[in-house]
This record gives C-alpha cells, sequence and structure tokens, in this order.
C-alpha cells in the first residue's frame, strides 16, 4: 500500500523509461561534473592556501604527518598498537613518496580524490535510481561546500568519504546483481573504510542481516554471499589485528579508543552532544592515550594494555549511564538534536571560522547539511520500498546510530553526506515528477515534513567560543614567521644576502597577519588572556627583530604601536625607550623609562637605562625585576 507522496509504480516505469533514453549520455556527463568538482576544488586549495592553518599541519594533522614520515622512511609497522584509526597516515606517505610533503599538492591531490567521490556518487544514483537522479546528486556533490573545506585541511576526510562511497558503490553494485562473488569486493572495501572510521563498522551486521533475509537468490546463494562478504571484510581488517598483536602484544582489532571516545561522549559532565575532555584529559593526540591511560591505571592501581585502557573507558561510561538513566536519555536526544542540526561542531579546524574569515567560497550559496537532511530524509522515506535505496538507508541509520552513542563532530557526520545527497536528489527529482503532473495533493505527506524538519535543522542548538580559533590561526602565522626567520638566518651565515632578506621580509609579514589575527580576536573577545599575551609578545619580538637588524626607524613606529595597544606594558615602553635611544633622541628616550619605571618600579632595565643616558629615576623606585632580551 502506497502513502500519500509515494512513487507510483507507473511512476518507477516512467522514470526507468526515461533514463533508458538518456543512457547514451551518462559518461560524459558524470566526467564533465568531476571535471567542474575538481575546478571548484583547486580554486578553493589556491585561495585558503596562503593561510597559515591550511599549510601547518596540528593536532591530529600533525599526527598524520608525523607518522606518514615514518612509514616513508622505512618504519612501516610502528611500535605501538594504534591508536588513531591507521590508514590515513599510509595514504599520506604513499602521496609524500611523489609530492614534497608540505606543499600544496598534497591537498590538490586530495581534491582529485574526492572529484572521484563524485562520480562514485553519480554511479550509486544512478544504479539505485535513475539518470535524473544521478545528475541532481552530482550537481550537489560537486558544489558541497563541506567537501571543499576538508579537501583543504590534513585530514582523513577525503580518503573516508571515497573509501566509504566506494564501498556502497561495490555494496549496491553486489545486490543489484546478485552474484556471489561481488560480495568479495564489496567487503573488502566496507573494511578499509572501517580504517579510516572504525565506527563505519556498524554497517556489516545490519548489512548481513539484510543479505541473508531480504537479499536476491536463493537461501544458499545469499547464505554464501554473507559469507564471502564476511571474508571480504575480514581481508583487509585482520592484517591491523595481527599487526597490533605483533607489535603490542596486545588483540586490537583496529584501535584502541573505542572505550575512550564512549566515555568522552557519556560521561556526566558532558551535556553538549559534542565532544567535551575530562578534567583529566588533555585533547591532543600527543597525550592524550598517555592521559587516559595514566588515569585508568591510577583508579585501578595495576598496568594495563591498550585494549585493558578501552575496556576499563567502556566500563566506566556503561556506569555512568547506569549511575542516570534520565541524564543518558536526555543527553542522546540532545546528541540527535544535534546530529540534525546546521553547525559543523570544529574539532582541529572550524568550518565557521574558514566561512568569517578565511574563505570567500564558503560563503557562496552552495548546498550545505541544513539544506539537504530534510530533503534526503523525505527521499528515504519516499523510497523505503525499493531494495537497493534500503541498503543505503541502512548505512545511514547504522552510522548515525554510532554517533548517538558517542559524539558528534562536523567530520564525524561527514560519512552520511553523500547517502543524504542521494536521497535528497531522489526526492527532488519525485518533487518535479509530482509538480509537472500536478498532483499537487501527494505533495501534503512531504511538505509537513519538511515544516518540522527545516527548524530542527537551523534552529540554534550548539555554538563554540571561537575565540581559540583566533589563537590558533595567529600560532600558525607566527609559526610560519619563525620558519622564514630561521630561513633568513641560515642564508646570512650563508653569505646569500638577497635570500636572506626575502626570508625576513616573509618572515615579517606572516607576524603582520598574525597580529592583524589577533587583534581581530581581542575585538570580539577583549578579556581572553592567551590573545592578549601572544600579541604582546608577537609586538615585542618585532621590534627587537627591527632593532637587531639596524632598522631604527621601523621599530620605532612598532614600538609606538605597541604602548599604544598595551598602555599598561611596561616592557613596551622599555622598547620604545630603546628605539628613541637607537635615534640619539635621548630626551624621549628618557621619559619612556620613567614610564616604565612608573608602570614597575625597581624595573633594573630601566633603571640601567636611564643610568647610561645620564637621566636619575624618580624618587621611590625601587630596583627588581629585569627585562630579557632575545
Amino acid at each position: 500500500m502506497n502513502l500519500p507522496g509515494d512513487p507510483s509504480s507507473a511512476e518507477i516505469k516512467e522514470e526507468a523509461n526515461a533514463s533508458e533514453q538518456s543512457r547514451l549520455a551518462r559518461t560524459p556527463v558524470i566526467l564533465a561534473i568531476g571535471l567542474v568538482a575538481l575546478f571548484l576544488r583547486v580554486i578553493y586549495i589556491i585561495e585558503v592556501w596562503p593561510n597559515a592553518v591550511a599549510r601547518l599541519p596540528m593536532i591530529d594533522a600533525e599526527a598524520y604527518r608525523t607518522r606518514a614520515l615514518e612509514i616513508l622512511g622505512g618504519d612501516w609497522l610502528g611500535a605501538s598498537v594504534y591508536y588513531l584509526d591507521p590508514l590515513y597516515p599510509f595514504f599520506l606517505a604513499a602521496l609524500y613518496a611523489v609530492i614534497p610533503p608540505d606543499s600544496m599538492g598534497i591537498l590538490i591531490a586530495q581534491a582529485f580524490l574526492d572529484s572521484l567521490s563524485v562520480m562514485l556518487i553519480m554511479l550509486i544514483a544512478r544504479r539505485v535510481f535513475d539518470d535524473r537522479t544521478a545528475l541532481i546528486a552530482g550537481v550537489i556533490a560537486a558544489s558541497y561546500k563541506l567537501f571543499f573545506y576538508y579537501d583543504g585541511l590534513l585530514l582523513k576526510a577525503p580518503l573516508m568519504i571515497f573509501l566509504m562511497v566506494s564501498a556502497l558503490y561495490l555494496v549496491t553494485r553486489a545486490a543489484d546483481q546478485a552474484r556471489v562473488r561481488a560480495w568479495f569486493p564489496a567487503g573488502f572495501l566496507v573494511g578499509l573504510a572501517a580504517l579510516t572510521r572504525g565506527n563505519s563498522l556498524l554497517f556489516a551486521p545490519g548489512l548481513l542481516i539484510w543479505l541473508v533475509g531480504f537479499g536476491q537468490g536463493t537461501r544458499r546463494v545469499r547464505l554464501v554471499s554473507a559469507l564471502v562478504f564476511g571474508l571480504g571484510l575480514a581481508t583487509a581488517i585482520l592484517p591491523v589485528t595481527l599487526r597490533n598483536y605483533v607489535v603490542g602484544d596486545d588483540v586490537v582489532l583496529l584501535n584502541s579508543q573505542a572505550g575512550q571516545n564512549f566515555y568522552i561522549g557519556n560521561f556526566h559532565g558532558n551535556d553538549t552532544g559534542a565532544y567535551l575532555a575530562p578534567p583529566f584529559l588533555r585533547p591532543n593526540p600527543k597525550v592524550e592515550e598517555a592521559d587516559f591511560k595514566n588515569e585508568a591505571q591510577r583508579i585501578s592501581g595495576r598496568e594495563m594494555k591498550p585494549s585493558e585502557v578501552s575496556n576499563f573507558w567502556l566500563r566506566r561510561g556503561v556506569e555512568e549511564i547506569a549511575s542516570d538513566p534520565s541524564h543518558f536519555i536526555k543527553h542522546t536526544f540532545r546528541k540527535a538534536m544535534v546530529f540534525l542540526n546546521h553547525y559543523e561542531i570544529p574539532d582541529n579546524s572550524s568550518y565557521e571560522y574558514y566561512q568569517l574569515h578565511v574563505s570567500k567560497m564558503l560563503n557562496l550559496p552552495f548546498p550545505s547539511f541544513a539544506w539537504i537532511l530534510p530533503l534526503g530524509l523525505c527521499g528515504m522515506f519516499l523510497s523505503r520500498k525499493r531494495p537497493l535505496p534500503v541498503v543505503l538507508i541502512l548505512f545511514f541509520f547504522s552510522y548515525a546510530s554510532g554517533l548517538l552513542l558517542f559524539f558528534n563532530l562536523s567530520r564525524m557526520r561527514l560519512p552520511v553526506v553523500p547517502v543524504v545527497i542521494l536521497f535528497a536528489a531522489f526526492f527532488l527529482g519525485h518533487l518535479w515528477t509530482l509538480v509537472r503532473k500536478r498532483e499537487l495533493k501527494q505533495l501534503v505527506a512531504p511538505g509537513l515534513a519538511l515544516v518540522v524538519l527545516y527548524p530542527i535543522a537551523l534552529m540554534d542548538i550548539i555554538h563554540e567560543d571561537m575565540s581559540v580559533r583566533y589563537y590558533n590561526h595567529a600560532t600558525g602565522f607566527l609559526t610560519l614567521s619563525k620558519q622564514r626567520w630561521s630561513e633568513g638566518n641560515a642564508f646570512a651565515d650563508q653569505g646569500d644576502n638577497a635570500s636572506s632578506r626575502n626570508s625576513y621580509a616573509e618572515s615579517f609579514r606572516q607576524r603582520s597577519l598574525a597580529d592583524k589575527e589577533l587583534l581581530r580576536g581581542l575585538e570580539e573577545f577583549p578579556s581572553y588572556g592567551k590573545l592578549q599575551a601572544t600579541l604582546r609578545n608577537s609586538m615585542l619580538k618585532r621590534v627587537k627583530q627591527l632593532e637587531n637588524h639596524g632598522l631604527n626607524e621601523q621599530a620605532l613606529e612598532h614600538a609606538i604601536r605597541l604602548t599604544q595597544v598595551f598602555v599598561g606594558f611596561a616592557d613596551g615602553y622599555l622598547r620604545l625607550g630603546s628605539a628613541y635611544e637607537r635615534l640619539g633622541r635621548r630626551n624621549l628616550a628618557g621619559k619612556q623609562y620613567l614610564r616604565a619605571l612608573e608602570l614597575e618600579p625597581g624595573n633594573k632595565a630601566a633603571t640601567a637605562a636611564l643610568e647610561r643616558i645620564r637621566i636619575p629615576p624618580r624618587a621611590g623606585h625601587r630596583t627588581s625585576g629585569d627585562l630579557s632580551e632575545e
């Protein structure tokens, strides 16, 4: 029985006939959209590349880069059980073998992989639905802004999406063809995808149940197909399990952080629905594993292997749930609302920050999650009786259930996006059919669903304080400035004065960008101490560098600026006095040194400077403290 809005058999047949008529145009159109997708992504990467956040790997990206260089150097096995998902560093190492590390070429390679994902999405749509859906899905996927964003970061998202979309293509092909041997590559790709996002393994049990109970062919064929799928899955996963046992003397299927993530998502202090570090945890891959292990060993009073640490935190998470079931129910409901919401919860980097301050392309009216999710859910409902769409629906809900068990982040939600795009495209195509036929009554049910879903998707449920993003971005620029300064010193030691000057100039430019970012952050968060301290130290450092290179007029200009921004900073007046003194303006220099003493009575550097230029300090100033030079 069809509900209002369900496609009828006649409509399905008509859509299939229309699809047959356009068969000859399929491959050229898919290739064309793939090229457009690549073009858009390359333009985006060129746009964001000058920014420090795109060029400098931080947090997870730094861990992936470090491990990739180790692999490239011959250390394939590593020394411990995997804590992070293991496949992406090997992918990076393969790229580093042919493309210089830390170059734009790495991100362009990721963009190329992502454009292949766009074409695979179209191939899935063509198989599961029709050519019209494939065209719409291709346009949405090619212009989906969050795909651009992650292509421009040294994170596993592009590889993860490519492997998951490839897996879904092979699964739908195997389900459609009902050939036993087709299930082996499908299982293998699902396994590879799990090596980039472990909770995607939740798809496998549901798929096996569907295959045995509802797949094509005789019962024997379905059972053998399930076994072949399982064999393909094991072929991808078991080498990692074996490697973990060899290097760590521990049985760990993929990595050892499942229990930790479960605890993060469910301990009572986390009411956000997103990632929130427990009080004992420093949220950085360099120390996160050790922090969890140390706390587990402190509580248990014994040494633990990685699997034991994971199991410990899994039990602690279950205990948190059991001690207050009502909190768990409310928190799970919040996780569901956060999952359905438009906001892209940041982790290593912030999509919102990029939109506001880094990329104009991310502000173009291209599709976003809030725009496609309600359409996709309606498409799932309308196609729920078709066998192949059911496989995709199964992936969506199995993966989403994993997020409800753990926590939400933008990059963790990303794997469901290709499936949402497919169903949104189907719904839009079906909607056009209903409008064209003037069957407006059938629009009532989908219309009511959209009225309910869009407010949920668009409401403000969660939002991050972006003060730390300004700090991280500025720190990236300062790191680049330090690198260029070191290059300048190296060129100077070699006698290459021209290259040295260029490096110093670039160092100053990067520092200017850092200062601009810090000032922008302080406009929004004037009391954030890390922004204040970093800007103060950066401006002071610039004055010192200019003085050391004999650029006294420029040093004076920036010292004046320093004292204007930080009127109560004694060291700023010391540097301003030094700048005046170097230019022979002793009286003005003395006034600045006296001002420094007023702000910091007894400052030894100010007292010594006044004695040097024969100006006595005012009465009541004691000598203590010091100003350290570089």
